[in-house]
């Protein structure tokens, strides 16, 4: 019998050492390995010496370091051996262009391999517009580029190894002014299939009252309104359902659902559930752009429109 159980202890504590998978881990009671900070996630990759090497010359390292979130295409040793000798020897010899080239690899917020299909695009550092492509999370692109396999989570992000360099349209040597958006609205403004949330938050003044303060807004995809074609002319469901999607607390990230589900309170009185365990959702909506930050508040997009009545029955199966 102690020989049995023994065994079953021993096959136990493999089994935990085992699995590494989030949902596994909270399973087996343990905790997530520490993530080092991107520029540490970049630096100890082997396939990434010449990125490295170019980010701690530009001063975008420690940006790469501190606690904002950010989401970097990294080009490999590979990518940038096929980069014209002479074309590297202009670009390490300027300052200006081998920083705002960098910044055009480099996306605030934080978005893992699994967020980024169906996504269109993404907002670089550098201003400019990155096209994304890619049904799932084993086929995707982003401009000229193609993710390889090898993507990696960071502290303060995530790492996707790309196969080739991008190139900005325009004039490398000038680098915009970053000015990070000062509301939630004005996230919203700057993606291009969230329209019909913007009219809803400007019809019913939420998005005066999201605009001052710390708030985590889930912004329905325009797909999403499209479902539920009466909503926008009832008033007053409206601005219940958009209640429901509104949470007083500030900055709710899908590191802090890692593995968890988290009850989020909502300015509708009832709360959504929010977790990030095989896919980050929020009640059944699946969270398609996650970390978007703007000032003291935070916004994900999801896609589908939350329901209020579901709320009460969610709470009981839960």
């Amino acid at each position: 019998m102690k020989r049995s159980l023994a065994y079953a202890v021993v096959v136990a504590a493999i089994c935990c050492a085992l699995l590494f998978d989030t949902q596994a881990r909270a399973v087996c009671g343990a905790s997530e390995p520490a993530r080092g900070a991107l520029i540490d996630t970049i630096r100890d990759n082997p396939d990434l010496v010449t990125f490295y090497m170019l980010l701690k010359k530009s001063g975008l390292g420690n940006t790469l370091r501190a606690g904002t979130s950010y989401t970097v295409f990294a080009p490999t040793d590979a990518a940038f051996s096929r980069v014209p000798k002479e074309k590297m020897v202009e670009l390490e010899g300027d300052p200006n262009k081998l920083k705002n080239l960098l910044m055009y690899h480099i996306a605030p917020g934080r978005y893992f391999r699994t967020n980024l299909p169906g996504m269109r695009s993404l907002t670089a550092m550098s201003g400019h517009n990155l096209a994304l492509k890619g049904r799932n999370a084993d086929s995707l692109s982003i401009n000229e580029a193609n993710l390889t396999p090898k993507s990696a989570p960071a502290s303060n992000g995530a790492v996707h190894l790309i196969d080739a360099v991008m190139w900005p349209q325009g004039n490398l040597a000038e680098i915009p002014a970053l000015k990070p958006p000062a509301s939630l609205v004005e996230v919203l403004k700057t993606k291009g299939n969230y329209k019909v949330m913007l009219q809803a938050l400007e019809s019913t003044g939420l998005g005066a009252r999201i605009n001052q303060g710390a708030f985590t807004l889930f912004a329905p995809t325009d797909e999403a309104f499209g479902k539920d074609p009466g909503l926008m002319s009832d008033k007053a469901r409206l601005e219940q359902v958009l209640s429901y999607h509104i949470s007083p607390r500030m900055k709710n990230e899908t590191k802090d659902v890692s593995g968890i589900i988290l009850q989020v309170s909502t300015l509708y009185g009832k709360p959504v559930y929010f977790k990030n365990v095989g896919g980050t959702t929020v009640n059944d909506a699946l969270v398609i752009a996650p970390d978007m930050r703007a000032g003291e508040g935070i916004v994900h997009g999801i896609d589908r429109v939350l329901s209020p009545k579901d709320a009460d029955a969610r709470a009981s199966r839960r």
